[in-house]
C-alpha cells in the first residue's frame, strides 16, 4: 500500500503574479506555487494536456527570443519553435508530428513571425524605442511581480503593451475579462517602474486574432487593490503561527480545477486520506463503452499509451463528480490521470480527471 503525497510544509512566495492571485481568488492554498511546497514523497508527475503545451511552447519560444541580442531571421525563428515543440511533446501525451499539425502552432507561428521575431534595431534605439520581451517587472513595494510578453515604449509617444494567448479571446461578443485584467494588472506594474501606464493594450491569439483597447485607470487601481487584499489575505491566513490547516476552505468547484488537489489538506479533510496500492498513472486512449450506476461504474479503454499496459481496459470506482462538465460518449479520446493499480484492477482514485484528448486525424 502507497500513501498519497502529504504536504509537510510551504513557504509563501514573496511577491504575488497574476496566475498566483486567480488561483488564490479560488482557494488561498493553490495561489502557492508548487515549488514551495514540501511534500513527503515526490510530487506526482503528470503530462500536459493540449491547452497547457500550446502555452508552454508559446511563453519558450518568446523567452529564446529575448535571450537574442539581435533580430532573429524566419528561418531562426522556425529552428526554435521546432526546438520548443520537441522539447515539450516528451512531456505532453502527443507526439512531435502531431503538434505540428495543430492549427494553433501555425496561428503562433504567424503572430509570432509577425510582431516579435524582429526586435529593436540600432536605429530604433536610437530613435528612442525601447523593446522588452518576456520581461519580468516587479511593484515598488515588492508585493506584486508579472512577466509581460511584449513591451514597446516610444519616449513620450503612445506605448503598447501585448499579451499572447493560445486559448481564444472572446467569450461570446466580448473579450475574456480576466485577460482584460490581467493586462490592467501588467500596467500597474509599468506605472510603478516608468511612472506612466501604457496608452494602449493588446490580446493576440492565433484563434481568433487580435484586440486592442485603451488601459482604464480606474480598472488599473481596482485591479492592483484587489491583488493586494489578496496577497495580505494570504499572508495572514496563511503565514501565521496557527493551525494554517484549518484556515483552508476549500469549495467542490476550486478543488476540481486545483492542480494541488492530492497533496492539499484540506481536500484530504474532505475526501479522507488517499491511500494507493501502486504508484498514481495516466493513461490516454479510445473509450469504448460506460457502464455506470447510482454511484459506481466503469470505463472500458482502448489504452493507447502512458503508464499503464496498451489495450482494452476497464477503470473502475466512475463516479460522476470526476467528470461532471464532460460530455464523455463513446468513441471520445480522453487521457484520465491520478490511476492506481489495486488486485490487478486500473482504479480512480478521489483526484482523477478525465480531460478530452483533441485529435484531429484518426
Amino acid at each position: 500500500m502507497v500513501q498519497a503525497p502529504e504536504l509537510e510544509s510551504f513557504k509563501l512566495q514573496g511577491r504575488l503574479s497574476f496566475s498566483q492571485l486567480r488561483c488564490a481568488e479560488r482557494c488561498l492554498f493553490s495561489g502557492i506555487p508548487a515549488r514551495n511546497l514540501r511534500t513527503t514523497s515526490p510530487w506526482p508527475i503528470e503530462k500536459l494536456g493540449r491547452a497547457q503545451l500550446i502555452g508552454m511552447v508559446y511563453h519558450s519560444v518568446l523567452e529564446d527570443i529575448a535571450k537574442s541580442s539581435d533580430d532573429i531571421t524566419p528561418d531562426q525563428f522556425s529552428i526554435i519553435l521546432d526546438h520548443q515543440i520537441e522539447k515539450h511533446s516528451a512531456k505532453s501525451v502527443f507526439s512531435k508530428f502531431e503538434i505540428g499539425q495543430w492549427p494553433e502552432i501555425g496561428g503562433l507561428y504567424r503572430t509570432l513571425s509577425e510582431r516579435v521575431i524582429r526586435k529593436a534595431s540600432s536605429e530604433g534605439t536610437q530613435q528612442g524605442i525601447a523593446v522588452f520581451i518576456e520581461k519580468e517587472f516587479n511593484s515598488t513595494d515588492g508585493q506584486l511581480t508579472g512577466r509581460i510578453d511584449h513591451l514597446v515604449l516610444r519616449g513620450d509617444q503612445p506605448w503598447m503593451l501585448t499579451e499572447f494567448k493560445s486559448s481564444k479571446c472572446m467569450q461570446g461578443d466580448a473579450l475574456r475579462q480576466d485577460y482584460v485584467r490581467q493586462l490592467h494588472f501588467y500596467a500597474g506594474l509599468l506605472r510603478d517602474n516608468f511612472g506612466r501606464s501604457p496608452s494602449t493594450l493588446r490580446l493576440i491569439s492565433p484563434q481568433d486574432g487580435s484586440f486592442e483597447f485603451a488601459c482604464s485607470n480606474s480598472l488599473l487601481e481596482e485591479v492592483a487593490y484587489h491583488a493586494r487584499v489578496i496577497f495580505d489575505l494570504m499572508r495572514f491566513r496563511l503565514g501565521g503561527r496557527g493551525d494554517w490547516k484549518a484556515s483552508l476552505k476549500p469549495g467542490s468547484a476550486s478543488c476540481q480545477s486545483c492542480s494541488k488537489r492530492l497533496v492539499c489538506p484540506a481536500f484530504r479533510s474532505l475526501q479522507g486520506a488517499v491511500v494507493l496500492d501502486g504508484p498514481v498513472h495516466i493513461v490516454w486512449g479510445r473509450i469504448k463503452r460506460i457502464v455506470s450506476g447510482d454511484r459506481l461504474g466503469r470505463i472500458e479503454l482502448d489504452i493507447q499509451a502512458g503508464s499503464l499496459p496498451s489495450g482494452l481496459s476497464s477503470i473502475l470506482d466512475f463516479e460522476s463528480r470526476h467528470y461532471s462538465d464532460f460530455p464523455i460518449q463513446d468513441g471520445t479520446r480522453v487521457v484520465i490521470t491520478d490511476l492506481y493499480s489495486s488486485a490487478g484492477a486500473i482504479r480512480m482514485t478521489p483526484t482523477s480527471q478525465i480531460l478530452e484528448w483533441v485529435k484531429r486525424d484518426d
